[in-house]
């Protein structure tokens, strides 16, 4: 019981200090820390985008089998997800320009 609370205590004091220095970091250097931000939100944006052409390219593959949904649906489909891949990727570039 004592070392899972020595633990604990140690674990928020380590926490609290990361806290702090992150915090005095970003208050020292704001461009940096907007840069870091903005690579860190460029990186999701980007992962979501490759998720998305993944999923536009197992849509094309449902539309060349038509099996049980109609070729409708799934160009309705596919025209979204190409809409979504394209707002992606404009918000990377956006980024990436600022």
């Amino acid at each position: 019981m004592i070392k899972f609370v020595f633990h604990t205590v140690i674990h928020i004091v380590v926490l609290a200090i990361g806290f702090g220095i992150g915090i005095h970091f970003a208050t020292q250097h704001p461009q940096a820390a907007n840069s870091l931000d903005a690579a860190q939100e460029r990186e999701f944006l980007q992962a979501q985008a490759d998720i998305s052409q993944a999923t536009a390219s197992k849509l094309d593959q449902l539309c060349n089998r038509k099996n049980g949904a109609t070729a409708d649906e799934l160009n309705a489909l596919k025209a979204q997800q190409q809409q979504a891949l394209a707002n992606l990727k404009d918000k990377i570039s956006k980024i990436s320009s600022n």
